[in-house]
């Protein structure tokens, strides 16, 4: 495990620790806290977290409130810590899914649209990820929560930045479609 176990922050599960596999680096509590409050009251919203590692992302949202979360992962260690991550904390019935499958490929295959999409790449597939095919998961109050370091991947003529947010190396963006 690494050593860095985050926590849910706020919500139905505040203090709940998460398991996290050995090659993610999870999203600190201080990036976590900013990008929930810029995004205000989830409530009754769905989401997906794409890239999960750990469910973190996702789990924080059920533990404000969203209605069910969709969970994107191609690690089979990570996989079995967002299921064991969701069954410690007993919310196994509002986790719609949890998905051992490449992001590419899930993208191919899925219509499902969502309130949040959740996207946090792996420092070194940043640049390569194309947010085109992410934009049939959107509907017109849809946005996307994207977490990146120094690099970014291209935007599509379909998106737009609607808010930045830079917390040294990492960079909040918030997308919407145009």
């Amino acid at each position: 495990m690494s050593k860095i176990e985050p926590r849910i922050i706020t919500g139905l599960y505040k203090g709940k620790h998460l398991q996290v596999p050995e090659s993610a680096r999870p999203v600190t509590d201080r990036v976590k806290t900013v990008m929930f409050d810029l995004l205000g009251d989830v409530t009754g919203l769905t989401c997906i977290d794409l890239f999960s590692g750990s469910g973190n992302l996702g789990i924080e949202a059920l533990s404000r409130g969203v209605l069910h979360s969709t969970f994107v992962e191609s690690s089979p260690e990570a996989i079995k810590l967002i299921r064991e991550n969701i069954a410690s904390i007993g919310i196994s019935e509002i986790c719609e899914t949890v998905l051992h499958i490449k992001v590419e490929k899930f993208l191919e295959i899925t219509d499902t649209t969502y309130d949040l999409i959740f996207i946090d790449p792996p420092f070194e597939r940043i640049v390569q990820f194309n947010l085109e095919p992410v934009v049939k998961l959107m509907h017109s109050d849809s946005v996307i929560i994207l977490k990146v370091n120094k690099e970014m991947p291209k935007l599509t003529s379909q998106l737009a930045i609607i808010r930045e947010k830079k917390m040294g190396e990492n960079t909040l963006m918030f997308i919407k479609k145009m």
